[in-house]
């Protein structure tokens, strides 16, 4: 198919239904107090794993310093996924409220619950792009994506603002962005990966008023229906997780660049920021792809399946969610050895990891 004959196609089949610019966010009245603390706050801070529990309604804080759990954070809802977002003033951690049809916003170097926000039905997955810039929330039962904007808006005490929503697919699910403002997303309802492009700008200073442009770019077929989706190669490729394989997508050309077999089916996808691996989680533990040949080089076991990946900024240490075993896993990504596990209890999920003063792994 041709880009054009592609671009049409995706036009006609993918319905942007309304961008609505109204204030939807409930303000922000500051920390809340459900934070039990396990074992004391380090006086210097190295980083800082959260783990999501939907099952337990709570989130868990790992110290990666000393692999213990230092706090356990009850946010009475199922929460899943979790992504960090670096503020020009701050650190949080966003995660999504599959039940209550809200993403719930947690200070990362407190662990404090900032506020929560509604979104939309069957609220599943979040993205952040640019960095301290703008927060995608993808709720697939409405298939709709609500942006938020987290920047420092200082007369308004900082409080996060719904800025509008705009309609994708028939079910979207999990969504990435290029550099080059692509919002790449798959859906459950379709074999097949979109593409748009969203542009987001300030139309009135008050009351904070934006406006989501997005066009419609593409629809790539997929071999079945793709899952977890991420950026690799400094935003050059995108990966997407399909039943029992990976798939590599070229950025810039929408073309598969490769298929990976794999012995399960992702649940969650991660590229190295060294550029040594991609990780996959599956049911019975995580795949190590190697990022140059695009070849399964290792599967590394796991009791309890894996789930969630989160990695240092120095690529050495792999952090994995093993939700049927209630843990967390370590591995030092030279080696591919497991070098920890880390009970949290619960059904842990989605993680995200927070490296604060002083803290690189």
């Amino acid at each position: 198919m041709t880009g054009k004959s592609r671009i049409a196609s995706v036009a006609a089949g993918l319905v942007l239904l309304s961008i609505a610019a109204t204030s939807l966010f409930v303000p922000a009245k500051g920390p809340s107090s459900g934070v039990t603390p396990t074992a004391d706050a380090p006086a210097t801070w190295q980083s800082l794993l959260y783990v999501a529990d939907g099952a337990e309604g709570r989130v868990s804080v790992i110290n990666t310093t000393s692999s213990s759990v230092l706090w356990q954070i009850d946010v009475r809802a199922n929460v899943r996924e979790a992504v960090l977002d670096n503020s020009s003033y701050g650190s949080f951690i966003y995660f999504t409220d599959v039940s209550g049809n809200n993403f719930i916003t947690l200070t990362a170097q407190t662990g404090e619950v900032y506020g929560t926000y509604p979104s939309g039905a069957g609220t599943l997955s979040v993205v952040e792009y640019p960095p301290g810039g703008y927060v995608y929330v993808i709720a697939s039962k409405d298939h709709s994506v609500s942006v938020a904007d987290s920047r420092d808006h200082k007369e308004l005490n900082r409080d996060f603002l719904h800025e509008g929503t705009f309609h994708i697919g028939q079910e979207p699910l999990y969504a990435a962005f290029t550099p080059d403002l692509r919002f790449w997303y798959t859906d459950a309802n379709a074999t097949a990966v979109g593409v748009v492009r969203v542009n987001v700008t300030v139309v009135a200073i008050a009351p904070w008023v934006v406006d989501a442009n997005v066009t419609a770019l593409a629809q790539i077929p997929m071999p079945s229906t793709p899952g977890h989706i991420a950026v690799a190669d400094g935003g050059r490729e995108v990966l997407v997780g399909v039943q029992n394989g990976l798939i590599v997508i070229n950025a810039s050309s929408y073309k598969e660049i490769s298929e990976v077999k794999l012995p399960g089916t992702p649940a969650g996808i991660l590229a190295s920021p060294n550029g040594g691996y991609i990780f996959a989680a599956g049911p019975s533990g995580v795949y190590a792809i190697d990022a140059e040949n695009l070849s399964l080089v290792d599967t590394i076991p796991m009791a309890g399946g894996a789930y969630g990946l989160a990695i240092s900024p120095d690529g050495g240490r792999l952090y994995v969610s093993n939700p049927s075993a209630g843990t967390v896993t370590v591995v030092d990504t030279g080696s591919l050895d497991i070098v920890g596990t880390i009970a949290v209890g619960g059904t842990p999920m989605g993680v995200s990891l927070y490296v604060g003063e002083g803290g690189s792994k």
